[in-house]
This record gives C-alpha cells, sequence and structure tokens, in this order.
C-alpha cells in the first residue's frame, strides 16, 4: 500500500531522518533533480514488512511516497486487496510520522 504527501522539508532533511529512525534503511543512488529510493525491513505485530520510500524535492518541499508490502507473516496469506486494506493506516501513519519529525527539524529542542 503506497500513502503520498508533500512534506514540509529538504531532501536531506528527510533522508536523514529516515536513516536515523530506521538504522537498516539503504538509500538508492541519490541524485540531484532524481527521485530518491530508501528501503528497510521491519517487523510489526508478528509480520514482517518491507517499506519503500520515494521522494524527490519540490519547489515547495519534498514529494514522498512510502509503500508498504507483506514479505512474512499471516498478512502474506491475505489477498492483495485485503492486505492494501490492513497495509494503508499504516502507511500513512509513519509516513505522517516521518514528515513530522523532518518539518521540526529546524526548530530544535523547546
Amino acid at each position: 500500500m503506497t500513502s503520498h504527501r508533500l512534506i514540509q522539508s529538504t531532501l536531506s532533511r528527510l533522508l536523514c531522518v529516515t536513516e536515523i529512525i530506521h538504522d537498516r534503511a539503504h538509500v538508492d543512488d541519490h541524485r540531484e533533480g532524481r527521485p530518491t529510493r530508501v528501503q528497510w525491513h521491519s517487523r510489526y505485530g508478528g509480520h514482517s514488512l518491507a517499506w519503500t520510500l520515494e521522494v524527490q524535492q519540490g519547489a515547495n518541499g519534498v514529494l514522498a511516497h512510502l509503500t508498504a508490502e507483506a514479505c512474512g507473516g499471516p498478512l502474506t496469506r491475505l489477498t492483495p486487496r485485503w492486505q492494501r486494506i490492513a497495509l494503508q493506516p499504516l502507511s500513512a501513519r509513519r509516513l505522517t510520522r516521518l514528515a513530522d519529525l523532518a518539518s521540526d527539524w529546524d526548530k530544535g529542542p523547546v
């Protein structure tokens, strides 16, 4: 399931936040002006999930697409439609958290 969001931050800040939160994140081929892909795996409630974050710097922020896919556990026994229904809230929440952290980066500690 893919969630989309425009994040009020810079590409480098969002990539840095992603790498801090997900210590096993792998950034694929970061080149100026081209979409950048970050991938990682995680466990969530007995499920193994593969995450892909595709980001591109825009004029007003970073356009981000976060995709979650089941790669192990009970979710893999569901049809693709039910997997999308199950993963949509999780991917939206994860992308919102990344956006909040990247946007708050400049504010520093309160």
